[in-house]
């Protein structure tokens, strides 16, 4: 199903400081404007479909990010102490501090649909079709870097090959 663009709408119930709700024909999503435990400005997104089902899509948790903040903004998904765990429902949450980048990841962009890796004693990797609706601009550039980069730990092949 193609996901269709957020639209504002009214936040349900009783909220404390700034809240933006947002709505499309798969996800709801709660934008909270918060402080972190030292103090630190952070928005926090409260993610869940509509249907209450388990997302686990990690692209559609990007462009929903890219949606709501910008393609540029970072967001962190916590796996927290258990000490420190809220898991009431199929609720998915996102930290972003505004304009900040948070030190971690990878420091290049590169994404791939069709290449396929084989290291000897493994099996190959492989990345599934974008939809049409988060397929990248620079696809076809991306793939010719993918190639470059992981011919060095392995045999590349295209999908089809």
């Amino acid at each position: 199903m193609k996901l269709k663009p957020f639209e504002r709408a009214q936040a349900p119930g009783i909220h404390i400081g700034k809240v933006e709700y947002w709505i499309n024909n798969r996800y709801q999503v709660m934008i909270r404007e918060s402080t972190d435990m030292e103090g630190r400005h952070v928005r926090v997104l409260s993610i869940r479909r509509l249907d209450r089902k388990a997302i686990f899509d990690w692209r559609d948790l990007q462009w929903i990010k890219n949606q709501l903040l910008g393609p540029e903004e970072e967001a962190v998904q916590l796996f927290p102490a258990e000490s420190r765990l809220v898991d009431t429902s199929n609720q998915y949450w996102l930290y972003s501090y505004p304009g900040a980048r948070c030190g971690l990841g990878f420091e290049e962009r590169v994404v791939s649909e069709n290449i396929s890796v084989t290291m000897p004693g493994h099996s190959a990797s492989q990345q599934r079709p974008f939809a049409e609706h988060v397929r990248p601009p620079d696809l076809e550039e991306q793939e010719a870097r993918a190639a470059a980069m992981l011919c060095r730990v392995g045999r590349v092949t295209r999908r089809g090959e």
